[in-house]
């Protein structure tokens, strides 16, 4: 779901004309930040997949570095981080992130993916949708 809404917000770039050096590589390190979750959660060269408990660190530091560069790229896309719930919404799931890493629970784990699902799509359709 998040790779659908983040393509989609992706996709308002081609309307940006002023392109710099400094926003070019943001992007790029931006968009790169999903498929270094897909290597942690399918290593490649190897042939079973490892548990979650042993990725777990490395998976939330990406979701945590996700949430410091998201709003620095739409903040450069669009000139302002809107709707005004929008840095809460990051900052919380930059919290989240640090409590997954920190806490290391299997239920914490369950949880955290429901709700992120949740809030995921609640923001596709307020947010997205109506404005």
């Amino acid at each position: 779901m998040l790779l659908i809404t983040i393509w989609w917000s992706t996709f308002r770039w081609q309307t940006y004309e002023t392109w710099t050096v400094v926003e070019f590589l943001l992007l790029c390190g931006y968009v790169s930040l999903f498929y270094v979750k897909s290597v942690i959660l399918s290593p490649l060269r190897t042939e079973e997949l490892p548990a979650f408990e042993q990725i777990r660190g490395k998976f939330y530091a990406v979701l945590a570095l996700y949430c410091i560069v998201e709003p620095v790229v739409i903040f450069l896309r669009d000139g302002e981080l809107a709707p005004w719930y929008y840095v809460p919404m990051m900052v919380h799931f930059f919290v989240l992130a640090g409590l997954g890493i920190y806490m290391g629970k299997a239920i914490f784990d369950r949880v955290f993916s429901v709700w992120f699902l949740i809030v995921n799509i609640a923001w596709i359709f307020l947010a997205r949708f109506t404005g």
